[in-house]
């Protein structure tokens, strides 16, 4: 688990506009100190194939 603000900083050392998700995904939840669901989540995955 890390915190939004690190998740923050290291989204903010990407220079370039695109980042991916390996093929087996990734799914983002917010937890509280406890390690509970709390609120919002999403799902992302996949990398666009070369003719995308």
């Amino acid at each position: 688990m890390i915190t939004t603000d690190e998740l923050r900083r290291w989204l903010n050392t990407i220079t370039d506009p695109h980042i991916a998700i390996d093929d087996g995904g990734l799914a983002l939840y917010a937890l509280d100190a406890a390690g509970r669901e709390t609120g919002p989540s999403i799902e992302l995955g996949g990398v666009p194939a070369a003719s995308d």
